[in-house]
């Protein structure tokens, strides 16, 4: 965030009266906004991590390191491995059943990290019912 008074001021003498009251007005406006952008972030709000569990049940997952777009590849195995079938009577591929089942969490920035090397978990949430079978 930057605001540049330099073009407003060409015209004025250098050490001027009016110069200074906009330099002070242009100041205060950049402190103003830099504080509300503070402000707005949570600088003031303590950040408290708290253990504990979902509400809707426990995330049961498959870590990986690769590429972000095998999340989807993964997602297949773990149908698989659930026993989810993706076929409709004919035996050609149907929309997914697991659309609202399965879950991917990326956990690093892909532009930062090159590829390939980027983690992520694909899994389910579970409660104790499911996760016994």
């Amino acid at each position: 965030m930057s605001l540049n008074y330099h073009e407003l001021t060409m015209n004025e003498p250098r050490d001027s009266p009016a110069k200074r009251k906009q330099h002070l007005v242009i100041c205060t406006i950049m402190g103003v906004m830099f504080l509300h952008s503070g402000i707005m972030a949570g600088l003031f709000h303590p950040m408290s991590i708290e253990k504990g569990e979902f509400p809707g049940g426990e995330f049961t997952h498959k870590f990986l390191t690769r590429d972000y777009a095998a999340s989807s590849g993964t997602q297949r195995a773990i149908e698989a491995d659930l026993g989810i079938e993706n076929t409709d009577k004919m035996g050609w591929d149907a929309p997914s059943d697991s659309a609202d089942l399965l879950f991917s969490v990326f956990l690093d920035n892909y532009g930062s990290i090159p590829g390939g090397m980027t983690r992520y978990a694909s899994g389910m949430i579970t409660e104790d019912k499911e996760k016994k079978r």
